[in-house]
């Protein structure tokens, strides 16, 4: 082992002795010595000398302008050329044992207090305040070097510090004893009563286990004028070196040096501003007494210390790597230096991240391997230390059955509830299940009462017992007088809402929920079963009668004499069945009672309706009993019609148009963009083709945006329009009305033909395309119904008109794929998206 002790004082005392006795055996004169004592130390006169204290005790200084030496002894510098030789010798002997005693005779003096030849306290080089009284020598310092345990054979250092803790100069070297950290620096004598002590090397970390791969410098600040050291010579001082000396240091020296503290006053501030930083209200009198493989108040007299410094080293290091943790250390100790508080609430707050998934045990079985067993109760400060940054507080048993939420913003667990519960033999936080969290403090309740959770949306049922959860209600709701009739799925079965409680839906309640009415003899697929179809009649869903029902929907009143096609056969309404179609009743529609007496032309022959039977009759007969609908013999020619174009000013489109007799029409849909207005399946790409679809109160501008006419018509409203309706049209073109559209079907050919000769040539599904004769150029752009769905694209056309029937009904013109002929219907909804043919005025 290496042991190296400098003491430039005690080391001159002892030459200056050996001097003087050979100047004595050759018979020489100290007194007229020209050469400054062999300590190195000369000054150019007394006053440079300074003042003689305890600290400098034995102390020779040459003195140039008396051209001798003087001697600190007892407070007083004493002109070693006045001193007889057997006192010199004498002198210093005892000087160099550090037991001078006052001089006797009549010797001349530089006194401390001399006011003519006193030596000021400021002089250079010279400690300004150095302690009072405190000699020591031949004293062993003892400890342990710990982050972990430092590694056998790492150079240790002691350095004697002044008062003001700048060095003496004094050094004694020596190095670690075992791998578990220990050394002994044996003879240590003191002229100050401070000292530094460092250590560097590699240490064993806590949490790995392993060996550190780069190198650890700490230190330690001790004050050895404590009471627990004034004993007699050859005494064992313990002084340890570890983490918390470590990180406490330069606050220390700070305190003292530029606050004024004693060294005592500081090192027990900055260790108490340690330990509050780290969440901590351990007592901190000595940090240098502690030791992280040493049961709590064992040896040291301290309680909590040691389990505190083990706290804080796991949770310096943590998962970093060596340069992550000395990093670490280095950015707090920076950090705490001039305010004693911590500033990086990240990286504390990762700290506490760290030790709430930390497995306690892993660093008692690291220490145990190492054959260490004396581990102080580290694991309860790493719980004070997260549970306060995550501002959970203390968990006791006042507390027990608390919940409350990590309210650290800066944590990746922040908003995580815990409850404070007996957790093994202690009380702790630990993770709150939902249920904890969510019934907090909740007192009992009803059976079968329904309640949400204090934290999440989970709905709990009450037992009778206990709260529970309800998953059905978590993931469906609660039944209730506000959704009842609604249907909802849980765990695959149908469930629908009545008289406040959940009951098994139909299949029926379930595949039309959420339908609102219809309009009468509609047909839908079902929600849930697209294979199955549902027609409205009498004011409410049913389920399809079958494959005609699936393809036309229901035969009901108001579509009396309609036809339509299913499958490969043609079927006409007739008292409320479909009945297969004749040839005639496929061209001219079903015979009925409003439509008693009128004629139309099928091929060469004119038919009658009689007795809802269509009936031949002779020309000239006809001819005087022609009805005002059929009207092929007042229709326009084809060749006469004029195109042209217009444009939109509002938005610069531009527009087809067709004058057909009397009447000019837009010869394409309307696309102009406005509140409740769609494009097909809400692609841009359908609106280029087909134009928008709008609803009634969009296409009559029930808003009033582009004229007062229309204004407040919409779903649900009853309203009486003046006529013409602009709407949504450009300026100068107008909504038409039912009769419009009546005077359209005239003009081109009549009730059986309207339909062929209004649609465009391609487009139509089911050979459904039209001989677009006049130019109309009908688009089978299909509709959007309320509930956001769109359907029957290619295979029909519908356009608005201006004419209200109720709050909830229109008229609009219907085309259809398979059919020659057109619909002019009032039983459509309101809230359905057709599309808009604009009429100029």
């Amino acid at each position: 082992m290496k042991r190296c002790s400098i003491n430039r004082y005690a080391v001159g005392a002892v030459v200056l002795a050996m001097v003087n006795i050979l100047l004595i055996a050759c018979g020489g004169d100290s007194g007229s010595s020209t050469k400054p004592a062999d300590d190195g130390r000369e000054v150019a006169t007394v006053v440079d000398m300074g003042r003689c204290t305890n600290e400098r005790e034995g102390d020779t200084v040459y003195v140039a302008e008396k051209m001798t030496d003087y001697l600190c002894k007892n407070r007083t510098w004493v002109d070693l050329s006045t001193v007889s030789d057997d006192e010199k010798t004498l002198s210093s002997s005892s000087v160099a044992k550090g037991t001078l005693s006052a001089a006797s005779g009549n010797s001349s003096a530089v006194q401390g207090t001399s006011s003519a030849t006193s030596v000021s306290g400021t002089s250079a080089g010279k400690e300004s305040d150095p302690a009072q009284g405190f000699i020591r020598e031949n004293i062993s310092v003892t400890g342990v070097a710990q982050k972990g345990p430092f590694k056998f054979g790492s150079p240790l250092n002691l350095y004697e510090l002044k008062k003001n803790l700048n060095p003496s100069g004094r050094v004694y070297n020596d190095e670690i004893n075992s791998n578990k950290g220990d050394f002994v620096i044996p003879k240590v004598s003191f002229a100050y009563p401070y000292a530094k002590l460092e250590v560097t090397g590699l240490y064993r970390n806590e949490v790995t286990g392993e060996w550190s791969k780069e190198p650890m410098t700490l230190f330690a600040l001790t004050d050895f004028s404590d009471k627990r050291a004034q004993t007699n010579s050859d005494e064992r001082v313990q002084v340890n070196i570890n983490l918390l000396t470590h990180l406490e240091y330069d606050r220390a020296l700070y305190l003292v040096q530029e606050k004024g503290y004693s060294v005592y006053a500081a090192k027990k501030q900055a260790a108490q501003e340690i330990m509050t930083a780290f969440e901590f209200a351990t007592a901190v009198t000595y940090s240098e007494d502690f030791a992280i493989f040493q049961n709590d108040g064992v040896g040291s007299g301290t309680i909590a210390g040691n389990g505190t410094l083990l706290a804080i080293s796991a949770l310096v290091m943590g998962n970093r790597s060596d340069a992550e943790i000395q990093s670490v250390i280095d950015q707090f100790r920076e950090d705490v230096k001039t305010d004693g508080e911590w500033n990086d609430l990240q990286t504390k707050t990762n700290m506490a991240d760290w030790a709430r998934d930390f497995k306690y045990g892993t660093i008692r079985a690291a220490v145990k391997s190492w054959n260490i067993l004396d581990i102080p109760d580290y694991e309860t400060y790493l719980d004070v230390y997260w549970n306060n940054v995550y501002g959970l507080g203390g968990c006791s048993e006042i507390r027990k059955g608390t919940v409350a939420p990590n309210s650290n913003k800066l944590s990746k667990y922040y908003n995580e509830y815990f409850i404070c519960k007996v957790d093994g033999s202690k009380y702790s936080w630990v993770s709150a299940t939902t249920i904890e969290k969510d019934t907090y403090e909740w007192a009992s309740g009803k059976s079968g009462e329904f309640k949400k959770g204090n934290v999440t949306d989970t709905i709990y049922t009450y037992n009778g017992t206990k709260w529970e959860v309800a998953a059905r209600e978590t993931t469906i709701g609660v039944c209730g007088s506000k959704n009842a009739g609604e249907v909802s799925k849980f765990n695959g079965i149908y469930y629908i809402c009545k008289s406040n409680a959940w009951g098994t839906a139909t299949v029926l309640e379930y595949d039309t929920y959420g339908w609102k009415a219809g309009s009468e003899g509609s047909v839908k697929a079902g929600n849930v079963n697209s294979d199955k179809y549902y027609v409205y009649e009498n004011g409410a869903w049913r389920a399809s009668g079958g494959e005609i029902e699936n393809n036309l929907g229901a035969c009901v009143t108001s579509r009396e004499g309609e036809v339509g096609e299913s499958g490969n056969a043609y079927y006409v309404c007739k008292s409320s069945v479909w009945t297969t179609a004749t040839g005639i009743e496929k061209n001219l529609g079903g015979c009925t009672a409003k439509r008693e007496g009128e004629i139309d032309l099928y091929g060469n022959t004119y038919y009658i309706c009689k007795n809802k039977t269509w009936t031949i009759t002779s020309s000239s007969s006809s001819s005087a009993k022609m009805s005002s609908s059929s009207s092929s013999q007042n229709a326009v020619d084809p060749s006469t019609v004029v195109k042209g174009t217009m444009t939109d000013s509002r938005d610069g489109q531009i527009y087809k148009t067709v004058k057909i007799g009397n009447q000019t029409w837009m010869a394409e849909n309307l696309n102009y963009k406005t509140a409740n207005s769609y494009c097909y399946n809400d692609s841009s790409s359908y609106c280029s083709k087909y134009g928008r679809l709008y609803t009634w109160a969009a296409a009559m501008d029930s808003a009033g945006t582009w004229g007062a006419n229309g204004k407040g018509c919409g779903y649900n409203k009853t309203c009486s329009p003046t006529y013409p309706v602009r709407g949504v049209c450009p300026e100068g073109w107008h909504l038409p009305t039912q009769t419009e559209w009546k005077t359209l079907f005239t003009a081109v050919g009549g009730h059986s033909a309207e339909g062929r000769v209004l649609k465009f040539t391609s487009g139509w599904y089911s050979n459904g395309n039209g001989t677009d004769a006049f130019s109309f150029s009908a688009l089978p752009a299909g509709n959007r119904l309320d509930d956001g769905s769109y359907n029957r694209k290619g295979y029909e056309a519908y356009f608005w008109s201006s004419t209200g029937d109720d709050s909830d009904l229109a008229y609009r013109m219907r085309l259809v794929c398979n059919y020659d002929n057109a619909f002019l219907n009032y039983n459509n909804f309101k809230y359905d998206g057709y599309s808009v043919r604009c009429l100029q005025d």
